[in-house]
């Protein structure tokens, strides 16, 4: 026995669909609008010796960009320009392979004082796809703020891009389209 779809029932069934259609995905005229500046601006930038480095929002609003430390795996380092200083995390420095020395300071950030501070000879530093001259980086351990990311359901983070960084690279962030712009020296 056949049975066929009578009109009244596949009427409703459209009906029954969600009301997305396809003309709400478009863009408005204020978003393409907002595109074409941000694409102008990031073509001037570009002009003006900058590289372009992409950025994603954790669901805690911190932005995070993809780092290379020697030529290593992609890394998630937060971009966080209340950090006096670009670091890693212990655990980082051991997986690694790099020999950290105890500098004889300790740090205080959001929600952890009297941090170990201590430093590791790097020789690259590649944040996107250009790799930079770095000596020396930071080591602190900064568990609690991964503690905190866990709760929150992220990701932990590997690393800190301070504004010791920031400055030095003339670091422009873009919040609203998702990326860094830094001067590659």
């Amino acid at each position: 026995m056949r049975h066929f779809l009578r009109p009244s029932l596949l009427v409703c069934l459209l009906l029954a669909l969600p009301q997305n259609t396809l003309a709400d995905s478009y863009p408005t005229p204020a978003a393409i609008k907002a595109a074409r500046a941000a694409d102008a601006l990031g073509e001037q930038l570009e002009e003006m010796g900058y590289a372009v480095a992409p950025l994603t929002r954790m669901r805690s609003g911190h932005l995070v960009a993809e780092v290379k430390i020697n030529g290593s795996e992609p890394m998630r380092f937060v971009c966080d320009s209340g950090s006096g200083a670009t670091l890693i995390t212990p655990q980082t420095s051991q997986r690694l392979q790099l020999q950290s020395e105890d500098t004889g300071s300790t740090a205080a950030g959001v929600g952890g004082q009297g941090l170990q501070v201590d430093s590791a000879e790097i020789s690259s530093f590649q944040i996107g796809g250009k790799a930079l001259p770095m000596e020396v980086i930071l080591v602190v351990d900064i568990s609690h703020v991964n503690a905190q990311f866990v709760v929150a359901g992220e990701q932990p983070i590997e690393g800190i891009i301070g504004s010791d960084w920031m400055k030095a690279h003339q670091v422009l962030l873009d919040v609203a389209h998702g990326r860094m712009f830094f001067k590659p020296i």
